[in-house]
């Protein structure tokens, strides 16, 4: 799966949200550190790459009875897909940074760990931030 294309969609999305963690935690910490106050909620932010799965939506094009039968057999319907986002929002007890997958933390790697390698994310972000900044986004 890492090798498609929605892998690596998926991939970056997880980097980027952990670097966005780290941010703002470091964020937090020097805005306490120099104000020497408390951040009040915004302590509390935290961030998730969530995925609802395969869910039944009005993307999926029309089709014939057969094939739509046997979708509808392995796909989600939204309400189902949404519980895994509806979790992100109240479950307190889920460490920021997570990924989430069928309202499970789900472990991340990719190629060589990369998803748990703040180098990795840190690199994966200002690639970004440049690539915006010169309207370059392919390489």
């Amino acid at each position: 799966l890492l090798k498609s294309s929605y892998g690596q969609s998926k991939l970056a999305q997880i980097m980027h949200m952990r670097e966005l963690q780290s941010r703002i935690q470091k964020a937090l910490e020097e805005k306490r550190s120099k104000e020497k106050v408390d951040a009040g909620g915004i302590a509390s932010i935290k961030c998730f790459s969530v995925t609802p799965g395969a869910v039944w939506t009005n993307i999926i094009p029309r089709t014939n009875i057969i094939i739509k039968s046997l979708i509808w057999v392995v796909m989600r319907t939204p309400l189902i897909g949404a519980q895994v986002i509806k979790m992100a929002c109240i479950d307190p007890n889920i460490p920021a940074g997570s990924y989430l997958s069928n309202c499970f933390v789900k472990p991340s790697e990719g190629i060589n760990n990369c998803s748990n390698d703040k180098e990795q994310w840190k690199n994966l972000w200002e690639l970004s931030e440049r690539q915006c900044k010169e309207g370059t986004y392919f390489l």
